[in-house]
């Protein structure tokens, strides 16, 4: 029950260290788009996703930043969910400098009904 199979990828424990993280187009700024990136690790949550933000502001700047962390249940892990928008796409990020293995969740964004808030919260509770 604590593994989720996530199509194109390997077996992948929500307690284990891992990236998991989505994009969508802002719908305040047509030029930017929205990135939810959550690392779960024991000790450089903060280090990894830096290692993220590093490669973007490279190219151009973020805004609107978001972080919220929490426990990942019944481990000693913890998760940082980060929100933020910028002009740079997807495709310009190389998520093999992280060392951990990605999952892109096509369900981590905001939401009209519930929070997205909630969202990560439960993935790991």
């Amino acid at each position: 029950m604590g593994k989720q199979i996530i199509k194109g990828f390997r077996e992948v424990p929500k307690k284990s260290r891992h990236i998991r993280w989505n994009w969508r187009r802002s719908l305040e700024n047509f030029e930017s788009v929205r990135y939810y990136i959550i690392v779960v690790d024991d000790k450089n949550r903060e280090g990894v996703l830096d290692s993220v933000i590093e490669q973007i502001q490279k190219i151009s700047s973020i805004m609107d930043v978001v972080d919220i962390e929490g426990n990942v249940k019944g481990s000693g892990l913890r998760y940082l969910f980060r929100r933020f928008e910028t002009p740079v796409a997807p495709r310009e990020i190389d998520w093999t400098k992280t060392g951990k293995v990605v999952i892109r969740d096509r369900n981590l964004y905001e939401r009209k009904r519930g929070s997205l808030e909630d969202y990560v919260a439960s993935l790991y509770s």
